[in-house]
């Protein structure tokens, strides 16, 4: 556990601790691959429509195109529990053991992060369907 206060967190802080794909297997129930399209965990999602993928400078998002919506792991945990990105980073420590606070539980896991760690592997190839609007 760390000896600092709530008000000092960063989302750096978080990434020495643990790994972004480990985050958003722990929020989303899904382990992050780039290699293929799921179903969004964030709402009711009839066929798959997001995916995870690097950043230009590295960072994994998870984009949704319904949507329009690319988030980071703290602004999947703001739209889950609709907090603050300050809020965010403290509700990520408590679940995650980096702040203990008295008589906060802490939220069980949706999936157990396997381990794998999200490449960059390319272009990603996007196949698309023109129809007439509806």
């Amino acid at each position: 556990m760390f000896s600092f206060g709530p008000e000092k967190l960063t989302k750096r802080i978080l990434l020495n601790y643990r790994k972004e794909e480990e985050y958003f297997a722990f929020y989303l129930g899904v382990n992050p691959s780039t290699k293929q399209m799921i179903k969004s965990p964030l709402r009711e999602d009839p066929s798959p429509g997001c995916t995870f993928y690097r950043s230009r400078n590295g960072e994994l998002k998870f984009k949704d195109f319904a949507r329009n919506k690319e988030y980071t792991f703290v602004d999947v945990v703001c739209e889950i529990y609709d907090v603050s990105f300050k809020d965010a980073l403290k509700i990520i420590a408590i679940d995650f053991g980096l702040i203990v606070k008295p008589g906060v539980a802490q939220h069980e896991a949706k999936i157990e992060y396997d381990g794998s760690i999200v490449e960059d592997t390319g272009p990603t190839i996007l196949q698309c369907c023109v129809k007439e609007f509806t």
